[in-house]
This record gives structure tokens, sequence and C-alpha cells, in this order.
């Protein structure tokens, strides 16, 4: 007879926590998607200028869809001018792809670097905790080992 005593309360404790669990998740709104097109040499954000405007901490997925011909790449950086100007020293010294790579990846602000090859698409989630401005640009190099930032395809994601 005690055993139903002690098994009632937990049984109640578990469902309310996860009455609780499931009310919060049930509650979380869905993250709006941002559809982020490389073309070559540009990006449109959602079909239009290459601007995306988030509240800090806010969740946002994103599309990143080639329409281009050569290999695009959304790679997230605080200073798009330094990140052009580490590429282009990278280059000059007779960089490898494996070197420009890892460069990249070191460079990725909160890790973030999708590729995309033509026709391809990469949806990944983003969420930027400090406001400011971010960069979002695409440092690959084919066809002519300048990268495409310097050709103008850059964003910008305003955190307000």
């Amino acid at each position: 007879m005690r055993r139903v005593f002690v098994i009632i309360p937990i049984v109640i404790l578990l469902a309310a926590v996860l009455a609780g669990f499931f009310i919060v998740f049930l509650q979380r709104p869905e993250a709006r998607t941002v559809v982020v097109t490389a073309e070559d040499f540009r990006f449109r954000v959602d079909g239009g200028e290459p601007t995306i405007r988030l509240r800090a901490g806010e969740e946002v997925r994103i599309l990143f869809e080639n329409k281009g011909k050569h290999d695009h790449e959304f790679l997230l950086v605080r200073d798009k001018d330094e990140a052009l100007e580490k590429v282009e020293e990278k280059l000059e010294a007779g960089a490898s792809d494996a070197e420009l790579d890892r460069l990249k990846a070191e460079m990725a602000y909160l890790g973030i670097r999708f590729e995309a090859e033509p026709g391809g698409t990469s949806i990944f989630r983003l969420r930027i905790p400090t406001p400011g401005p971010y960069y979002f640009v695409c440092l690959e190099t084919e066809p002519d080992d300048e990268p495409h930032a310097e050709l103008g395809q850059v964003g910008v994601i305003i955190v307000e």
C-alpha cells in the first residue's frame, strides 16, 4: 500500500514536467525562412537587395541556393574587408585550395560557412546574439583566381 503513495506523486510530477515541456515546445514559433540566392557574382535576398534584418537572438532559417554557373558560398564574417585582404594575401602567396579552406573556416563567424554547387542548395539556421553589422561573402575564386566578393558578391545582415 505504501508504494502506491510513492508512485502516484512521481507519476503526477512526471506528467506535469512533460506537459510543461510540450507547452513550451508547441508555443515556440517556427523560424522565418530567408532565401539567399547566389548568382554570378552577386547575392539576392528574397529576390531583392542582399540585406537581412534581424533582432538580436532571433533565429532564421536560411535557404541558400546557387543559381550561378560556379560554386558559391555563404561565409559569415564581421569584417568583409579584412576577410578579402586575408584571402588575397593567401592567393598571392600561392596558397592551395586546402589552405584557403582552412583560412575561411577560421574566419567564419559562429562557424557559419556553407557551400552550394551550381543548382545546389544548403539549408541552415542562423542566430546572431549581438547587435551590429555582419557580412555574408563568397570567397570562392574560380574561374579567375579572384574572390567573388571582390566582384560584388557581398551581402549584409543588420542585427538590431
